[in-house]
């Protein structure tokens, strides 16, 4: 039975709305209706539709004309812009935080909506509002601190302060925890029950479903820019809420690896250094090997895949590729020997965001595309782009689309093309499903084993340990830098790995077991 209360018993009422784009119906009636003090999820699918839905609420983007009816409070509301939603109690907490780095907590906190007395700004009743909901909420970090010196987390407690400050009735959280630690992340579960408790709405939208389960009451589940349901959480298993959301079952998540056949050795590292980020590291990668790099959050696994990608200086240590020694100072170097890296945060590092799907993918290899006269072959550009955007299943109306109106899943497809174009024969995929929803990543899976399959070489980073049990062929761990241990995945091996992770010894004694 569908989660439907009786009329007036919601604080936001999103009924039969729709937004069109050239060529694309983002949004085709969809409804949403959340209860008063209720932290409600919004799940689906890369591309279902989550983002343009929240942005019409936000008030950045408007819907179709003539389309459905926004009730808040039981009252009619239309938004021209952000600034009239915040107005009415509607904020939103992006995944890409919108703070100013330059100026002050208490600063950023009433940007725009500033406490003036005679014409001036009364910083002390400012400071004194500001101090009474961070103590509600229990936060201490300086009003006085420039934003900049915080850590993600505290920046996003930032924009949450300046949330309640406008005496918000709804917050939205897209993806709050993609960013973080573990410990930042429970702070965070911390005061958005405090929100609850003190009556504020929360619409919650990430892909980590255990997230969901812990912290939400209700889900609305959103696919292709339809309605499926909303119900309370209690009656959606998980294994039916992942099938609602991709609209298939996804039973098998990741691959068959048996009977995998690797060929030569194709990298070494022996004794790499670079301080403070890590040092005397050592492994070996073959074709076709998928090499997993675990470890907590600071122990390393990013900075020494930098530095064999040259974006990273050496202090000591030495590189061989294709049992040749090799020089690697710069990431050009890199792709030339045939070395690529699919970055952590693609949209800071791995795109253009502003630039279209096929700038973005030649920007690696435009030498490929030259012509006489040193003009670009278009054709041929556009040709190849379109070749690999179709292997990969790209969803776009074409090629010229900006990169910023993809999906997250697309947009990480879209790094692919970009390092396949360059004919690589090693991979580095730094958590390459970060931030994408649980359809695509079983799709990222068989993707990463196909390309192993073909004889490429993998190194995969993810702070996701089934992600690195189900994918790898063999696993380095380190830890606070320095290498710990090297194991070949099996069944339930995650007790071990998280032992060495931690940096506790690892034995039948750690687990009670008689010989």
């Amino acid at each position: 039975m569908d989660y439907v209360p009786t009329t007036g018993a919601y604080i936001l009422e999103m009924d039969n709305i729709n937004k069109t784009y050239p060529g694309v119906k983002a949004l085709d009636d969809v409804s949403l209706r959340v209860k008063p003090n209720e932290i409600h999820a919004l799940v689906g699918a890369n591309g279902a539709g989550k983002s343009t839905l929240m942005k019409i609420l936000a008030g950045i983007i408007q819907p179709d004309k003539n389309s459905g009816e926004i009730r808040l409070d039981n009252q009619t509301v239309a938004f021209k812009n952000p600034t009239d939603a915040q107005r009415k109690g509607i904020s939103i907490v992006f995944q890409e935080l919108n703070v100013i780095p330059d100026m002050s907590v208490l600063e950023n906190i009433f940007l725009n909506r500033e406490i003036t007395r005679g014409g001036f700004y009364d910083w002390r009743a400012m400071e004194k509002k500001a101090a009474e909901i961070m103590a509600d909420l229990e936060l201490e970090f300086h009003l006085k601190a420039m934003v900049k010196t915080l850590s993600i987390a505290q920046q996003q407690m930032v924009e949450i302060v300046k949330a309640v400050s406008a005496n918000v009735k709804l917050v939205i959280l897209d993806e709050p925890t993609s960013s973080l630690t573990v410990k930042e992340t429970a702070a965070l579960f911390r005061i958005m029950k405090k929100l609850h408790e003190n009556g504020i709405a929360i619409i919650y939208i990430t892909h980590r479903l255990d997230e969901i389960y812990e912290n939400c009451g209700a889900v609305t589940v959103i696919r292709d820019g339809r309605w499926i349901f909303t119900k309370p959480l209690d009656e959606v298993p998980m294994d039916a809420l992942v099938t609602a959301m991709v609209g298939r079952d996804v039973s098998q998540t990741f691959p068959e690896k048996s009977n995998k056949q690797f060929g030569e050795e194709i990298l070494r590292v022996e004794g790499l250094t670079s301080e403070p980020y890590f040092r005397d590291i050592s492994f070996s990668l073959c074709r076709g090997e998928i090499l997993g790099l675990a470890g907590l959050v600071g122990a390393g696994r990013s900075e020494v895949c930098r530095a064999v990608f040259g974006a990273l200086p050496l202090g000591a240590g030495t590189i061989c590729f294709e049992n040749k020694p090799v020089r690697v100072k710069s990431t050009r170097r890199a792709i030339d020997l045939g070395i690529a890296y699919a970055t952590e945060d693609r949209k800071y590092d791995g795109l253009m965001l502003g630039r279209s799907i096929r700038e973005n993918a030649t920007i690696s290899c435009l030498k490929q595309f030259i012509r006489s006269l040193f003009l670009l072959d278009k054709k041929k550009e556009r040709r190849d782009v379109r070749e690999l955007s179709g292997g990969l299943s790209l969803k776009t109306p074409g090629i010229e689309q900006p990169v910023s109106s993809l999906s997250g899943g697309n947009q990480q497809k879209v790094c692919l093309v970009k390092w396949l174009l360059t004919k690589p024969k090693v991979i580095i995929f730094d958590e390459p499903t970060r931030g994408i929803d649980v359809g695509s990543k079983e799709e990222f899976y068989h993707i990463i084993s196909d390309l192993a399959s073909q004889g490429l070489a993998i190194i995969l980073i993810s702070s996701e340990e089934s992600e690195l049990i189900g994918l790898s062929d063999r696993m380095i761990v380190l830890k606070d830098g320095n290498y710990v241990s090297e194991m070949i995945p099996y069944e339930n091996c995650e007790i071990e790995l998280g032992h060495y992770m931690f940096g506790l010894q690892y034995g039948k004694e750690d687990l009670g077991h008689d010989d």
